[in-house]
């Protein structure tokens, strides 16, 4: 998945590794972002796998993201909702 989405980039090598080391330089904390940067959300699961996270640490960050991403798109579209 990682090499599809990275093909699409001007240099898909170094979009690889630069994807890899982020992920390995951030560890879980690194699957609280990427629901707010696009593409990274469709790789980050395989990641999470190739550097052995654990099925309970992966759904906690997980949904510790989702539910960081739905409470700030709430609060932007509250804040908006009157313009």
């Amino acid at each position: 998945m990682l090499g599809f989405v990275c093909r699409m980039s001007l240099e898909p090598d170094s979009c690889v590794r630069s994807t890899q080391n982020l992920f390995y330089r951030h560890g879980v904390r690194a699957l609280v972002v990427p629901k707010f940067i696009p593409g990274f959300s469709t790789v980050a699961p395989p990641l999470a796998g190739i550097v052995g996270m654990g099925a309970a640490t992966f759904l906690f960050y997980d949904t510790i993201g989702a539910v960081v991403w739905a409470g700030i798109s709430t609060g932007v579209g509250a804040f908006f909702s009157n313009q």
